[in-house]
């Protein structure tokens, strides 16, 4: 059957079981590097540095799409629920990194 309520509160019960939006914020952090274990390290570095109370770093890992423009990618993603971490977070990004507020996807 096509219950569209039903459907909609289990998915918001499960969104808050894992802790997803809307009860929290999320950031994608891309980074970009000339292999797979630089991007990786490249990852890993940034989130040993950003280690904070209420910010949870999950990662690094291989995105679906797991180059652009010829170059590895790794990416973290940030859950938190103070949208100003994220910001701050966002701002402190290596060269050839990027970062997406409120992704349509996380994989």
């Amino acid at each position: 059957t096509h219950d569209w309520r039903k459907f909609a509160d289990d998915e918001l019960v499960a969104r808050k079981q894992f802790r997803y939006p809307p009860y929290l914020y999320l950031a994608r952090l891309t980074f970009q590097r000339g292999s797979t274990a630089a991007a990786e390290k490249a990852a890993s570095d940034w989130m040993q540095n950003h280690q904070q109370p209420g910010l949870e770093l999950l990662g690094p890992a291989t995105p679906s799409i797991g180059k652009q423009a010829g170059k590895p990618l790794s990416q973290v993603i940030l859950k938190t629920r103070q949208r100003s971490q994220l910001l701050a977070a966002a701002q402190d990004l290596p060269r050839d990194s990027t970062y997406d507020i409120d992704p349509i996807s996380v994989i």
